[in-house]
This record gives structure tokens, C-alpha cells and sequence, in this order.
């Protein structure tokens, strides 16, 4: 009897962290990073956008504090010339944050590389870039479940425990 009891409240305290973590969502920020155009810029925050929605993640709340931001970085520009066609392939970085607006806290990080081309010019060849993201890559699933598993250990400690983590990290004594 006493087991049954103890199972039953071990998968209640379970499923209440488990919901706690589903009731957590984002918003995709806007890519700040310069020498991206404002079209390849809302291209990106799309992306992210679908990527948040397949996670069932997403929030249309300006309010939420919880907040996915975008990064791309620009690599390697290739091209080539004197075939029938001449093309340029860029590759890069495609890495994802998600963070605390508020506070800036940042609780998880996905770097994923990705490359795209075309046979017209360089803008063109970004926007290919950024249309290779595969939004059902199983690395945005991950980040999307580290992400709300440490937002939810970070709200969950008490302010008696980070008070004590910040004497500890700070040095004091």
C-alpha cells in the first residue's frame, strides 16, 4: 500500500514539472547582426517562427519574456566561372538563443550549420541559406526541450538558494 502511495505521488510531482516545462513559450526575436537586409532579416525570423511552432512552442503575447533570438553568420562566399552557369554557394551559421528579455538570461544555445546558392548574386544566395533550414531538424526539438528544462530548474530554485549561488560564485564569504 505504502508503494502505491509513494508511485502515486512521485508521478504527481513528475507531471507537475512536466506541465510546468509545457507551459513555457517564446518569441522569435529579430536577427540584429549587421550585413543581413531587412527581407533576408524577416526571412530568418520566420524560420524561426515555423521552428517554434512545430515545437509547439510559440506565443503571439508580446509580453512573454521568453525569447528565441537568431544569429547568422556568414562563412565561406564560393564561386565559380567560366562554366555554362556561374554560381556562388555560401555557407554559414545558423545559431539560436534563448534568452530572458528582461533580465538576459540566456538558458540554451543551438548552433546549426547550413549553405545555400544560386546562380544570381550574393543577397540571393542568403535568402538560399535560409530557405535550406530544415525546420524539422531534431536539433531545434533538443534545444527547444533544454531551453524550457532550464527555465523551469531557473524559476524553480528559491531565493534563498540563489542568494546562496551568487555568494558562492562571487567569492564571498
Amino acid at each position: 500500500m505504502k508503494n502505491k502511495i509513494i508511485l502515486w505521488a512521485l508521478f504527481a510531482v513528475l507531471s507537475l514539472g512536466m506541465a510546468a516545462q509545457e507551459s513555457i513559450h517564446f518569441i522569435a526575436g529579430t536577427p540584429v547582426q549587421k550585413g543581413l537586409s531587412q527581407k533576408s532579416a524577416e526571412a530568418l525570423k520566420l524560420k524561426v517562427e515555423q521552428i517554434l511552432a512545430r515545437n509547439n512552442a510559440g506565443t503571439a503575447s508580446k509580453s512573454n519574456v521568453y525569447v528565441i533570438q537568431p544569429e547568422l553568420v556568414l562563412g565561406e562566399t564560393k564561386r565559380t566561372e567560366g562554366l555554362v552557369r556561374n554560381v556562388i554557394l555560401v555557407t554559414g551559421e545558423l545559431s539560436l538563443t534563448a534568452r530572458n528579455r528582461e533580465d538576459g538570461s540566456m538558458y540554451a544555445t543551438v548552433t546549426i550549420e547550413v549553405q545555400g546558392d544560386t546562380t544570381e548574386g550574393e543577397e540571393q544566395a542568403v535568402a538560399a541559406l535560409i530557405s535550406q533550414i530544415k525546420v524539422t531538424d531534431r536539433a531545434f526539438v533538443r534545444f527547444i526541450r533544454t531551453a524550457r528544462k532550464r527555465i523551469a530548474e531557473a524559476a524553480a530554485k528559491t531565493p534563498v538558494e540563489s542568494a546562496e549561488d551568487n555568494n558562492q560564485e562571487g567569492g564571498n564569504e
